[in-house]
């Protein structure tokens, strides 16, 4: 079933935590493309590397081999966008079932993509409709003193999408880095649980499609953002 599976993925944290999840959940997408250039690749240390119900990646290990050890074919493509016209000839030569998407921050997936009707899935650090747009992982904690992320269908909106599975997470505790490791890794945790669930049903269920109007969130302030941490101890 995961050999229809696409990870479509930029040199980031966040797809290292993605393949990472997937492979020590055995649930490895059967083909995975990396854009962008592998040269710009950055390798954290941020730790905590264990001992938690959350899978924590090694963000020492270089993508591409993360990729090739879980054993997903591995496709790459030096362009820099997602919208790129050759990331739509890839996808169409493969014609995956379902796209699992990572791309860099600021970067909105757009019609050429989207009308494939190929179900494109991402999963957002905000609960789904009250937390769109950016850094809502900050803005969640500040006004409800939690954490959470939304799988959802790519549509042409911004964070509208059919929603398919939302969980909710604690507050990080002060050691765990929180834009490298936490947010990343939650949402690694979602995919795992969304996958399995596809795993065995050959399809995503949604359950929800976003009709209501709600607010669109910006970079958050970095004054905010320090008053966050420093509510928890975190700072």
């Amino acid at each position: 079933m995961m050999s229809s599976v696409m990870l479509l993925a930029a040199y980031s944290a966040r797809s290292k935590a993605y393949i990472q999840a997937l492979a020590n959940q055995n649930l490895v997408p059967g083909t995975v493309l990396l854009f962008g250039n592998s040269s710009k690749e950055t390798f954290e240390s941020v730790g905590p590397t264990g001992g938690d119900t959350i899978f924590w990646p090694d963000f020492s290990l270089r993508l591409a081999d993360a990729c090739v050890r879980a054993g997903s074919n591995l496709l790459t493509e030096n362009v820099d966008h997602i919208n790129d016209a050759r990331i739509r000839e890839h996808v169409l030569r493969e014609r995956p079932k379902l796209i699992i998407y990572s791309g860099y921050g600021g970067q909105i997936v757009g019609p050429d993509l989207l009308d494939l009707r190929i179900p494109i899935l991402h999963l957002h650090a905000g609960w789904l409709p009250k937390y769109r747009g950016s850094t809502t992982i900050y803005y969640s904690w500040l006004q409800d003193g939690e954490c959470g992320v939304s799988a959802l269908l790519l549509n042409k909106g911004i964070d509208e999408g059919q929603l398919v599975e939302r969980r909710k997470y604690p507050i990080p505790q002060k050691d765990i880095d929180v834009d490298i490791l936490y947010d990343n890794a939650i949402r690694a945790d979602l995919l795992c649980h969304v996958m399995h669930r596809y795993a065995v049903d050959g399809e995503l269920r949604c359950f929800a499609q976003q009709t209501d109007s709600a607010d669109v969130f910006y970079v958050i302030h970095p004054v905010l953002k320090h008053i966050a941490l420093m509510s928890r101890g975190v700072a």
